[in-house]
């Protein structure tokens, strides 16, 4: 009489029950299922992982839909790897079962002493499902430019039923190609296309690329476990070049500008005007910049923009750049620079006069005074020399001496004066060089006799003489 006797056990998650063997002699340890599943490169059939004190000999797999009802049984299995006392066992067919989709297995196991394990886990299934093989995947052209943008995706789709494990094609399967672009640092929308294999499992589909781009090959099928490929499509880049002036280039701080420029591109060893493209552009002075307009204008049919701004008081430099970015991805970015630029502000000699000191009548000394403004300034400079000058006839100067004009602040007028010697000429001018940042300004005094203080009315004219 054999007596049997159950007990629950839970082993890594898994539900085991064992059994003492027939005689009284009681299962030393039941065996262990460490996990069982589909064979991933051979979805229907099952393997069982098994761990035992002593040999394996029989093992039943159920396959159960996700409702619980079992559609079939393995019982055929063989050692694939390892041991009977520790190894994987493969059924020796593949199941052929009505639907696709995944199936949660049971399995019982018996041993060589009469040792028995019913096991079952959530993690446990057999993925009977479709599989895959691509053929010949290829992208052409391999490279895309401003006048090749469209790429070629053709290739074999063979698809793998795991009743037989066989690639084989099938007409009418939807393959889809997506295409993940990029170029300098800038992602661009994702672009797809699709396409149907014919009956011997080829396909081909087209895609216009914006840039360089990463395109990942897949069928579109439910119940498939999907093995896409990966094709780079890679992007050759068409030099460019910018010019760009500025007219005029001196102009009184507040007045407009007119920037003109031309961008082009290099096609086959020739320089032709580049349409249709953003150029960025923006005043800089130091660490100072400020956008010239809209900061963007896009180019004409003949590659040539224009735009009309008020420069910061200032400004020295232009700045020009073309990034070749958006749809322009296809053109090497390319920058220039006008230099030199002139935005001045007003600087005036106020209050100019000359008074003779003494001396005879072939040496002369005269004392000089003025002062020298910047009104409506937005800075100042931090010095300001002048040049005391003098003439025979107004038009050529020599310089006598040169002074340093002083104020209380910076954006106060700045006084001057000098003491000379003259030993001849008829006029004297107070002159303060521009720069950059400011116009020039000067002021003259005609020396009439006799002898006495004289002024001028300090508007900065340089009279004519007259003959």
């Amino acid at each position: 009489m054999r007596v049997s006797r159950r007990r629950a056990m839970v082993l890594f998650g898994v539900a085991a029950a064992a059994v003492a063997a027939p005689g009284g002699a009681r299962a030393a340890t039941a065996p262990k299922v460490d996990w069982a599943g589909s064979v991933s490169d051979d979805l229907g059939r099952v393997a069982v992982r098994i761990q035992s004190a002593v040999a394996v000999t029989a093992i039943k797999a159920h396959v159960v839909t996700l409702a619980g009802v079992e559609v079939a049984t393995v019982e055929a299995f063989e050692l694939h790897s390892g041991t009977a006392l520790n190894g994987e066992w493969r059924a020796s067919g593949r199941l052929s079962l009505a639907q696709l989709g995944n199936y949660p297995l049971t399995v019982e196991v018996w041993t060589a002493d009469g040792g028995y394990a019913h096991a079952q886990s959530a993690f446990w299934s057999l993925r009977y499902r479709l599989r895959e093989r691509f053929e010949g995947v290829a992208a052409a052209p391999e490279t895309v430019d401003f006048r090749h943008r469209t790429v070629t995706i053709s290739g074999r789709h063979l698809v793998i039923h795991p009743s037989a494990n066989t690639p084989a094609p099938v007409a009418g399967v939807t393959i889809g190609a997506d295409a993940y672009m990029s170029a300098d640092g800038t992602e661009y929308p994702r672009q797809t296309a699709q396409g149907a294999t014919g009956a011997d499992g080829a396909f081909r589909m087209e895609l216009t690329l914006a840039a360089g781009a990463s395109v990942t090959v897949n069928s579109v099928v439910e119940a498939m476990d999907h093995s896409g490929v990966q094709r780079w499509v890679g992007l050759v880049q068409t030099p460019t070049r910018l010019s760009v002036e500025v007219d005029p280039g001196t102009v009184r701080a507040g007045t407009a500008v007119e920037v003109r420029g031309l961008l082009e591109r290099q096609v086959d060893g020739v320089w032709e005007p580049l349409p249709g493209q953003v150029v960025r552009a923006h005043w800089e002075l130091g660490s100072y910049r400020k956008p010239v307009g809209t900061g963007e204008v896009t180019t004409d049919a003949a590659g040539r923009f224009t735009t009309t701004d008020v420069p910061p008081t200032g400004v020295n430099e232009l700045f020009a750049v073309y990034r070749g970015e958006g749809d322009s991805a296809f053109y090497l970015p390319c920058t220039t620079t006008v230099r030199d630029l002139r935005v001045q502000q007003d600087a005036v000699v106020q209050n100019f006069t000359a008074a003779r000191t003494g001396g005879t009548m072939r040496a002369e000394s005269w004392r000089v005074h003025g002062f020298v403004a910047y009104p409506g300034a937005e800075f100042f400079p931090a010095d300001t020399n002048v040049w005391i000058q003098t003439s025979a006839d107004g038009v050529s100067w020599r310089t006598l001496t040169i002074v340093r004009a002083q104020g209380p602040d910076l954006d106060s007028p700045r006084e001057f004066t000098a003491s000379v010697m003259l030993t001849g000429g008829r006029w004297l001018r107070a002159y303060v060089p521009g720069g950059p940042a400011f116009t020039d300004a000067s002021a003259v005094q005609k020396l009439n006799r006799p002898l006495g203080r004289l002024s001028v009315d300090g508007t900065g004219r340089v009279p004519v003489p007259r003959r």
